[in-house]
């Protein structure tokens, strides 16, 4: 029996485009990158597994060229509900350059309430230079037995009275399941020590803390939310348990694939406290990331491809 596939959809041109932010839009920063397929000049990336996490709760995504001028940025900036720093490997003069580039956008959302920003890994440690004045010695690259590791989150005094982690994650069995079980993907080797973070830009509440096999700790999760401000980020990875089997050491219980979802539908939540909003709905077809090079690197993982 031969299968007959569907035409496309007409789209009424005539139809309302969907309005934001109730169906949010975030954008995605890009990493520098080597190694772009055969015939392509791409030299900037960024992990699929950022891209399906968030659509599949219903988010938008689109990509922020990291490296462009600040004006250009801004055009995209100021049409999102929201700006994901991923993870990455910058290093040397690149590392410097990104967080100068980190700190124009965590600007704009401490001046602009509600614009929600996140960071994953080593945007996590990115944003926390930025917090703590630019301060780059603050980030250590010793860290033993965290790439990759599986572990459970030892929460701060604060967290019961957090936004990330406070009554609906308690309710949820979310922190529950964070605190006794081996839930969050970490992949790193640099960190911050909570001795040396002591963000000086704004009012921070550090959430959680880890330690690698040596026993030296590393700041998990922090948030900040004084005055409207709505940043979080986190140094695991909740998008890659739900997508990823390069490593047997990354696991998909029940617990894990909980917390990846419940990050999720927290971030689309977030969105929604902003009116940023593009003048042109269609703008956004023209942004994400289905119109760049794709490729698939088998064990669940992929690349978007991109030029600077």
């Amino acid at each position: 029996k031969s299968f007959q596939v569907d035409p496309a959809p007409t789209i009424d041109p005539n139809a309302p485009n969907p309005k934001q932010p109730s169906n949010p839009v975030i954008a995605i920063v890009d990493v520098q990158c080597s190694g772009a397929p055969a015939g392509s000049d791409a030299n900037s990336c960024l992990d699929d597994y950022y891209v399906r996490w968030l659509e599949a709760q219903g988010t938008r995504v689109v990509a922020l060229p990291i490296w462009w001028p600040w004006e250009q940025k801004k055009a995209i900036i100021d049409g999102v509900n929201g700006v994901l720093f991923p993870g990455g490997g910058e290093d040397g003069q690149a590392f410097t350059d990104y967080v100068g580039d980190a700190t124009e956008i965590i600007n704009y959302a401490i001046q602009n309430p509600g614009f929600f920003v996140w960071g994953t890994c080593q945007g996590f440690q990115v944003i926390s230079i930025v917090l703590n004045g630019g301060d780059q010695s603050i980030l250590t690259c010793d860290y033993v037995g965290t790439d990759p590791s599986m572990l459970p989150l030892d929460f701060t005094d604060y967290q019961p009275k957090s936004t990330l982690f406070g009554k609906e994650a308690e309710q949820l069995g979310i922190v529950h399941t964070a605190k006794t079980q081996n839930s969050t993907l970490n992949f790193h080797s640099c960190g911050v020590h909570p001795d040396l973070f002591k963000p000086t830009l704004i009012e921070t509440n550090l959430l959680s803390t880890n330690v690698d096999l040596n026993g030296k700790p590393f700041t998990s999760s922090f948030e900040v939310t004084i005055n409207g401000v709505n940043i979080f980020a986190t140094q695991f990875h909740p998008e890659r348990p739900p997508y990823e089997f390069s490593n047997n050491i990354i696991t998909h219980e029940r617990g894990t694939l909980d917390i990846s979802t419940y990050i999720a539908r927290f971030i689309n939540d977030r969105l929604k406290l902003n009116s940023n909003a593009f003048a042109d709905p269609n703008t956004v077809n023209s942004l994400t990331f289905d119109n760049y090079l794709h490729t698939y690197d088998g064990w669940g993982g992929g690349y978007y491809w991109m030029k600077l």
